[in-house]
C-alpha cells in the first residue's frame, strides 16, 4: 500500500472508532506485531486529536513545555527531580512529550537514565486519570546498578507530576501480565511516591561536599 492511502486508511480508522463513546484510543497490529511507519517506527496508540482536520490551523504549531522529570542519582538508589524547557509540536501530548524527554540521557552527567537505552516508546494514553505506558520489551532488561523502586517511580512521578494525571500503569508490548524484576507487578496501578525523592539543590549540595563525608537526606515526615 502507498504511504499516502495507508496514512488515510489509518485516519479512517481511527477518525470512526472513536466516536464509539468509551473508545479514546486505538492501536493497530499487524499478525501480532504493531504498526510500523514508512520509516520502521512504531505507530503505537492514536486518537482523534493525531491527525489535523485542518491542517492550515496547525502547521508549524510550536508549543514550550516545562517539564518535571526524575532520574536516578549516581548510587541509583535516589531520584532527583530536575526541570527542563522543551518545544515541541503542539499535537503532541504532554506526557508523550515528558515520557520520551525521560527515556533520553539526563544534562546532568552526574545523574543516570532509570530506562534502557534502546527501549521504545509504543504507546501512552490517558484515560480517567490514569495514565498507560507502553513500553518494548527492551524495558524488561536488568540493570541493577539502579534499584527497581528508582526505575519504577521515575516514571510514575515524572508523569503523575502532569495535572491530569493521577495513577499510572506500565505495559510492556501491550501486556500488564509480567512482574519487573522481584516485587513490582505491572498490573497495579500506580501513585506518586516522593520518598526517594532529593531535590535537585540538594543534590548539588550534596556533590559539594567535602571527601569524607556523607550526605543524609531528610524529608519531612523523617523528623
Amino acid at each position: 500500500m502507498e504511504t499516502s492511502k495507508e496514512v488515510l486508511c489509518r485516519v479512517a480508522v481511527v477518525q470512526t472508532l472513536c466516536q464509539i463513546e468509551g473508545i479514546s484510543y486505538v492501536a493497530i497490529s499487524v499478525e501480532g506485531q504493531p504498526l510500523e511507519d514508512a520509516l520502521g517506527e512504531v505507530i503505537g496508540y492514536m486518537s482523534q486529536d493525531d491527525f489535523a482536520t485542518n491542517p492550515a490551523d496547525r502547521i508549524n504549531s510550536i508549543q514550550n513545555y516545562n517539564i518535571t522529570l526524575y532520574y536516578a542519582d549516581k548510587s541509583g538508589k535516589k531520584l532527583i527531580e530536575t526541570t527542563k524547557s522543551l518545544y515541541e509540536s503542539s499535537d503532541v501530548s504532554l506526557e508523550k512529550v515528558a515520557m520520551l524527554a525521560l527515556m533520553e540521557d539526563p544534562d546532568d552527567k552526574n545523574l543516570q537514565r532509570t530506562i534502557p537505552e534502546g527501549t521504545e516508546l509504543l504507546g501512552i494514553s490517558l484515560i480517567d486519570g490514569i495514565c498507560i505506558v507502553n513500553l518494548s520489551q527492551t524495558f524488561m532488561n536488568q540493570d541493577y546498578d539502579i534499584d527497581e523502586e528508582v526505575i519504577i517511580y521515575s516514571i510514575v512521578n515524572t508523569l503523575t507530576d502532569i495535572a491530569d494525571i493521577t495513577k499510572v500503569q506500565i505495559a510492556v508490548n501491550g501486556s500488564s501480565e509480567a512482574t519487573y524484576r522481584q516485587d513490582y507487578s505491572l498490573d497495579r496501578l500506580y501513585e506518586r511516591n516522593l520518598d526517594l525523592v532529593v531535590t535537585a539543590d540538594e543534590y548539588q549540595a550534596s556533590l559539594e561536599t567535602e571527601n569524607g563525608f556523607r550526605v543524609a537526606y531528610l524529608h519531612p515526615g523523617d523528623a
